[in-house]
């Protein structure tokens, strides 16, 4: 009986526990379903900036307050030494003190002029400087830079004079000014000829300037746009202690940007720089009085940190140093390095940022 009785009492306890066991892991399951974990959105960590001299220029640049008049601002960018290491010599002081000399081919081609530095100094030629004289003005079409006493280098140009072909004239004097920046823009494209020319037309009309034949120089001669561009010169005077370059607003739309590895080399450009700046904002005016307000400082640095997404292609220079190619991120431009220091970088929006 007793046997019995004990019998019966473990059948129980155990019917006990697997019920509760059974109850417990029914409570566990419930539970788990009642709080099932939202997932996570996954992290995204932005790639590194591309190690390169432009990324690391750009990096080291500060925005700096913004110059406004009329429809034009130009945001000033500044760096803290160190800079760039070497004097480049500019096209302008190198015609004038004899260091350079700039001649037609034998069989003179439209898209070429041939340039020998004669001096011991490394000479920077700009692209959207313009050459004066020869059988037609031209337009260095990319940026180059010409060794010490160098050899005799082929340098790419655009003509920007449809109407004129002297052919008694080799020689080129002078480099007065620089293109408008959409028009450098076209050269660094490698668009065609006529299509270079139509733009010239474009600015001549935009401007009201006549010229007989179709000189782009013509616009820089009209005494209605001379005066002004003498308005934005004494409205704009940046502080060159440590600016490097600028970013340029017209009409509330950034349209570009030039950066220099030294303030003393954007000291020398600046005037040319300052006044293609100020044709833009000409030919851009319109009848309207009042115009979009400028972007503010950090839009201008997400602007320049675009570069930090793009692509970079390498290929060597006209004479010495490296030309970088830039594209993506909503940007492009060109560079050019020598002995990894940037001496000049042009940067355009792929499309005209506007705020």
């Amino acid at each position: 009986m007793k046997a019995r009785q004990l019998m019966v009492t473990r059948v129980l306890a155990a019917v006990i526990v697997l019920g509760a066991i059974s109850s417990a892991r029914g409570s566990y399951l419930e539970q788990d379903h009642e709080r099932e974990p939202t997932p996570r959105p996954e992290r995204v960590i932005p790639p590194p900036p591309p190690r390169n001299e432009i990324a690391d220029l750009i990096s080291r640049v500060r925005v700096g307050r913004p110059y406004t008049t009329r429809n034009l601002t130009i945001f000033p960018l500044t760096l803290s030494p160190p800079w760039s290491r070497l004097d480049y010599k500019t096209l302008g002081e190198s015609l004038s003190r004899g260091y350079i000399e700039i001649l037609e081919e034998k069989s003179p081609d439209v898209r070429h002029v041939l340039v020998r530095n004669n001096s011991r100094h490394h000479v920077f030629l700009m692209a959207g400087e313009a050459l004066g004289g020869g059988k037609q003005n031209r337009l260095i079409s990319e940026d180059v830079l010409l060794r010490p006493h160098g050899r005799v280098v082929r340098v790419p140009v655009y003509c920007i004079e449809k109407g004129r072909w002297s052919p008694g004239r080799d020689k080129f004097s002078s480099g007065a000014f620089m293109a408008p920046t959409p028009m450098r823009k076209l050269a660094r494209e490698k668009v065609s000829q006529r299509a270079l020319w139509d733009a010239v037309s474009g600015v001549l009309e935009e401007s009201g300037t006549r010229s007989e034949n179709e000189d782009l120089g013509a616009v820089y001669k009209n005494e209605e746009v001379a005066a002004k561009i003498a308005h934005y010169r004494r409205e704009i005077g940046i502080p060159f202690r440590e600016t490097v370059g600028c970013v340029v607003v017209v009409n509330g739309r950034i349209v570009g940007s030039d950066i220099f590895g030294s303030p003393e080399l954007l000291r020398k450009l600046w005037p040319k720089l300052l006044d293609s700046y100020a044709v833009d904002a000409i030919t851009r005016h319109g009848r309207s009085r009042r115009w979009p307000a400028p972007p503010p400082e950090g839009e201008v640095r997400r602007f320049l940190d675009r570069v930090f997404r793009a692509s970079f292609r390498e290929r060597s220079a006209r004479d010495i140093g490296r030309i970088v190619e830039i594209a993506g991120g909503g940007i492009e431009g060109e560079g050019l390095i020598f002995r990894r220091d940037v001496v000049h970088v042009h940067l355009n929006p792929r499309r005209e940022v506007r705020f």
